[in-house]
C-alpha cells in the first residue's frame, strides 16, 4: 500500500491503476474466448484488485479510472458491447443486468466485511477500530453512533477510514450497529447535540 502519512492515497492510486492496466493489456492481446475471458477477469483481475481496495477511500472517479480498463479489455473479449448501458452491465443479474465487476462497489465489499469481522474475533485489530471509532465520535460532537446513523454528512473532519465508511454508508443509506462502541451522553433535559444540530441546517 502506497498511501502518504498525510492521508493521501493518490501514489496508491497510480500505482494500482498501473497495474491493472498491464493485466488489461495483456489479457486484451491474448485473443482469449469467453469462457477464458470471465475466468481471468474473476480469478486474477477482480482479486488483484480487491486487495488493493482493502483500505482506500477511492473516490467514485479515482474507481472510474478501474472500471474503463476493466471495461475496455475484457467487454469485447466476453462477447459484448463495450458501449452497453452501465446500467446494464453493472447491474444484478437477477434484474437484467450482467454483474460485471464496478471498483466503487468492490471497495464497500471488501471493506465492511472485513470491518465486521475484526469486530465480530474481538483482538488486537478490533480494538484499534474501536479506539478509532471512539476518537472520532468524541472529536465529531455527536451523541448518536457514527455508523448507525451516517447521516447528515461531517464535512469539518478530515478524512480518515471510519469517516470514510460513514460516508459511503450514507450514500447507499446503511447503517451498522457496533456493540462496544461508545456514545456521549446528553447532560441535562432538553439538551441537544450542537454539531447535529449545526450540520443539519447547513445541509438543508
Amino acid at each position: 500500500y502506497r498511501i502518504c502519512l498525510n492521508g493521501n492515497q493518490g501514489p496508491h492510486h497510480e500505482d494500482t491503476l498501473a497495474v491493472i492496466k498491464i493485466l488489461c493489456q495483456s489479457a486484451a492481446g491474448a485473443r482469449l474466448s469467453p469462457e477464458e475471458a470471465t475466468q481471468a477477469l474473476y480469478q486474477r483481475l477482480v482479486p488483484k484488485l480487491a486487495y488493493a481496495l482493502g483500505v482506500t477511500s477511492f473516490t467514485e472517479r479515482q474507481c472510474s479510472d478501474f472500471n474503463t480498463a476493466l471495461r475496455r479489455a475484457f467487454v469485447p473479449q466476453m462477447g459484448m458491447n463495450r458501449n452497453l448501458p452501465s446500467a446494464v452491465l453493472y447491474g444484478l443479474t437477477e434484474h437484467g443486468g450482467m454483474s460485471f465487476p464496478e471498483a466503487y462497489t468492490l471497495q464497500d465489499q471488501v471493506q465492511l466485511p472485513y470491518f465486521l469481522q475484526q469486530l465480530r474475533w474481538g483482538k488486537t485489530v478490533a480494538n484499534d477500530f474501536l479506539v478509532a471509532l471512539d476518537r472520532a465520535q468524541m472529536v465529531s460532537g455527536f451523541v448518536k453512533p457514527l455508523l448507525e446513523f451516517p447521516s447528515p454528512p461531517i464535512e469539518y473532519m478530515p478524512s480518515s477510514y471510519i469517516i470514510d465508511i460513514r460516508r459511503r454508508l450514507g450514500e447507499m443509506s446503511g447503517s451498522m450497529w457496533i456493540e462496544d462502541a461508545w456514545t456521549p451522553c446528553l447532560q441535562r433535559e432538553n439538551d441537544s447535540c450542537i454539531m447535529h444540530d449545526i450540520v443539519t441546517k447547513l445541509n438543508l
